[in-house]
């Protein structure tokens, strides 16, 4: 490794302190040096490390980094990378480094040029730093505004955690994983409503503090139960600083924050489609009468699907999460979902038993769907 790996030194990654930072870096020169031999270009680290906000945990021994490592790799015009090497050494070294993860993406400066106004390109603009090579290399992301980016981002958003509060209530899923997942969730509140008016930070603190200005300015007068919303989100930010906090995981507790989810949902549908909702099922019914469907949840619930973990029971208990007397909207949203990005299955007696009286026979239906399309 002849290579000069040497991070660019300009940035701090947490919030929690010096001997925090060093572990950090560390892990972030280990990356590097491993990933630079074989992909010669510039590295961007992404996530809330990149934003100064990445969430470490005090140990007895040390200070462990929560989560995951998201790195951008940049490749110099002409340069060779091997991405199917780079991914499976990204999974090595996330085991090495006692970290859940370590996401690499590579992509092209053309393709930085061509972004798009989305949440992800809007923190790549503005929330992520270089760490290796051109400490320029964002210059080339559009500049663009946060009434730039589509609603609908913040309706995929919701979409993603929604399946990951799924996936952390499986069989064999860890409790810190499903409190990691209800943090997500929450904090995924405050993203979304800044959006549905036209507003955005880069960073977990910005965008709360602008959430608490818009609920005390009652600007979200639309929004039912905001102080109950905006508190549980500062809990959540707490929470992502602190990870060593824990979370109440109760059924009731899981359910309550399902619950406000689908307040959240409803009235970003709202903005979205500019139109009143009377709850969570009619925002969820029209959504897939308009076929804008998001294609993220639909995959995240089909790799759900496909564990040997899930179970009908699980299902069962999943799916009125998505809100109050609304589980054979859900179920029917998903079939859609299923039906429009599956093969082609048996579907009308499988519709017709969506249609059945009884909620919980809606949602075999839905989990005989999802083994048909998927096993």
């Amino acid at each position: 490794m002849g290579r000069d790996a040497s991070l660019i030194q300009t940035h701090r990654y947490t919030p929690r302190g010096e001997a925090s930072e060093r572990r950090v870096r560390r892990d972030l020169e280990t990356i590097v040096e491993t990933f630079s031999d074989h992909c010669e270009g510039t590295f961007v680290l992404s996530g809330s490390f990149g934003r100064e906000e990445g969430s470490v945990e005090r140990t007895p021994d040390s200070w462990v980094p929560v989560n995951d490592y998201d790195l951008i790799v940049v490749p110099e015009e002409g340069a060779s990378c091997d991405v199917a090497w780079l991914e499976r050494r990204a999974d090595a070294l996330a085991e090495e480094l006692g970290i859940d993860f370590v996401d690499v993406m590579v992509t092209s400066r053309a393709d930085l040029e061509r972004s798009r106004p989305t949440i992800f390109n809007y923190d790549l603009k503005y929330g992520s730093v270089p760490i290796y090579g051109d400490p320029d290399i964002l210059e080339l992301v559009p500049a663009f505004e946060p009434t730039d980016i589509p609603t609908y981002e913040a309706v995929v958003l919701l979409s993603n955690r929604l399946a990951g509060l799924l996936g952390g209530l499986q069989a064999g899923r860890s409790r810190a994983y499903l409190e990691n997942q209800v943090t997500k969730l929450a904090l995924a509140w405050t993203d979304s409503l800044l959006l549905a008016q036209g507003r955005f930070e880069p960073t977990y603190r910005g965008k709360y503090d602008l959430l608490e200005q818009l609920v005390a300015d009652e600007t979200l007068t639309g929004l039912p139960r905001a102080d109950d919303i905006c508190a549980l989100a500062g809990e959540a930010l707490t929470r992502k600083y602190e990870p060593e906090r824990t979370v109440d995981v109760s059924d009731e507790t899981v359910e309550r924050y399902a619950s406000l989810t689908a307040t959240v949902f409803t009235h970003v549908l709202e903005a979205e489609f500019d139109r009143e909702f009377d709850g969570i099922a009619p925002a969820l019914a029209h959504l897939a009468r308009t076929r804008r469907r998001p294609k993220q949840l639909a995959w995240n619930v089909y790799r759900l699907a496909r564990s040997d973990s899930v179970t009908r029971r699980t299902l069962v208990r999943c799916l009125p999460y998505l809100g109050e007397d609304s589980v054979r909207a859900s179920v029917s949203t998903g079939l859609f979902l299923a039906l429009e990005n599956g093969p082609t299955v048996g579907r009308t007696p499988l519709l017709e038993r969506v249609d059945a009286t009884d909620d919980e026979s809606a949602a075999y239906a839905m989990y005989d769907l999802w083994d048909a399309l998927y096993h």
